[in-house]
């Protein structure tokens, strides 16, 4: 765990290496399971169907779930989809996801003419923090998109397991869900950032609590520690990795 981390790093300080890496990774994400495959495992489970991968990108998670388990649906939601190729057993929706229906301003930086699109976010604070983290002598010039934004609750879908990623924007996504969560239930997978107190708090509401992988197993995780938060409802009894 640790080396892939500082493996991380070192990619994401060095521009052109993290770019030549990211698109490779893209393509070819199940070249790299020691990266994110050991948090989707417990998809082998028979009893998940229905996936909502939320800030799909260019659907690297969706290819490392589908390796896991073919008999899943997916779902893909992404304002800003590059490869729109028909995929078996999957549809696509290029608008964004938030807590009303509308229109946002997306953010999203560029450096040489290319698109850090895995950066691309409502919130501009959020690409700074990450600019200055990771990019502090790389120029990025901001552009602006407006696009389309909906509520999960709107679209009657079915879900079993969410997967979202969508830069500091989780909380209005899964607000503008809370019919849906109440409904399906669904274990949710996102990344921790800046609301996650927030997020959490959220979820409880609706008798969701926080969990983190440990030995293999999802053990309680009320401190809200670690990159990876999932949160389970408490009727759920998928407690260990396959």
């Amino acid at each position: 765990m640790y080396l892939s981390k500082i493996f991380e790093n070192i990619i994401r300080k060095n521009f052109y290496i993290y770019y030549l890496f990211i698109s490779f990774y893209k393509k070819f994400p199940n070249l790299f399971p020691f990266l994110e495959k050991k948090k989707y495992l417990i998809l082998a489970n028979s009893n998940f169907h229905n996936i909502l991968d939320i800030g799909c990108n260019n659907f690297q998670t969706m290819k490392i779930m589908y390796s896991i388990n073919k008999n899943l649906n997916f779902y893909l939601f992404d304002p800003i989809i590059k490869n729109k190729k028909k995929i078996p057993k999957t549809k696509i929706f290029n608008f964004a996801l938030s807590n009303k229906r509308g229109n946002k301003i997306l953010f999203m930086p560029y450096h040489n003419g290319i698109n850090l699109d895995s950066l691309n976010s409502f919130e501009l604070k959020n690409i700074l923090a990450y600019k200055n983290k990771y990019l502090k002598n790389l120029k990025l010039k901001i552009k602006k998109k407006k696009v389309k934004t909906v509520t999960i609750d709107s679209l009657n879908l079915k879900s079993d397991f969410i997967k979202l990623d969508v830069e500091n924007h989780e909380y209005e996504v899964l607000k503008g869900g809370k019919k849906h969560l109440q409904k399906n239930k669904p274990i949710i997978l996102l990344e921790n950032n800046k609301k996650i107190k927030k997020v959490s708090s959220f979820l409880s509401s609706i008798n969701y609590k926080p969990y983190k992988i440990l030995n293999r197993k999802f053990v309680k995780n009320s401190k809200l520690l670690g990159d990876d938060i999932f949160f389970f409802h408490d009727t759920a009894n998928f407690k260990k990795l396959i």
